[in-house]
């Protein structure tokens, strides 16, 4: 998918040089974007999986097209992440995931990101519909799903705790 603009951001695809400054250069990182990268960013998911993220865009820089860094277009300050995980399913399905930093949690950012990385993805060959999970006591993740237009599909439970199990269908997607 190509960037997306909103009304108030800017998603970024999370392209091999980005992950690479990402995890090797800040200050390069911060050029890239033409952004500031706040201290609280990336969050400890994200940082954990950027050496894979290295590893997928070197093997398939396609994959970026799955991914983004979410900027604040006025601020022109990364406030988070964005993307699916990998390329749809054999259920033609993708699962989103998302962070937004602290400063700028309880605005709206998760759900407008959201809302746009889903139309593009829906509008994708191959994908049929999105699918999310989150603990069932991510109070902050719920409220987003539930904004979005996903509905709640059962519950599992893992070594982490009880997850929600969400899917969007097309014909259920909001406006952008």
């Amino acid at each position: 998918m190509p960037d997306l603009q909103t009304a108030r951001l800017t998603t970024r695809s999370f392209t091999l040089d980005l992950v690479r400054a990402a995890l090797d250069d800040r200050t390069a990182l911060a050029r890239l974007l033409e952004a500031q990268v706040p201290d609280d960013w990336p969050g400890p998911d994200v940082a954990e999986i950027l050496p894979l993220l290295k590893l997928e865009r070197e093997r398939n820089p396609q994959s970026a097209q799955w991914s983004g860094l979410i900027l604040h277009s006025a601020d022109r300050i990364l406030i988070g992440d964005i993307g699916f995980k990998g390329g749809p399913n054999s259920a033609s399905a993708v699962e989103i995931g998302y962070s937004i930093i602290p400063a700028y949690r309880r605005q709206g950012y998760a759900s407008e990101a959201a809302q746009a990385m889903i139309k593009g993805a829906l509008a994708q060959p191959g994908v049929a519909h999105v699918t999310a999970e989150c603990l069932i006591d991510n109070i902050g993740s719920i409220r987003v799903l539930e904004r979005i237009g996903m509905r709640r599909v059962g519950l599992e439970e893992t070594h982490e705790g009880t997850l929600i199990k969400w899917e969007l269908l097309p014909d259920q997607a909001p406006p952008a």
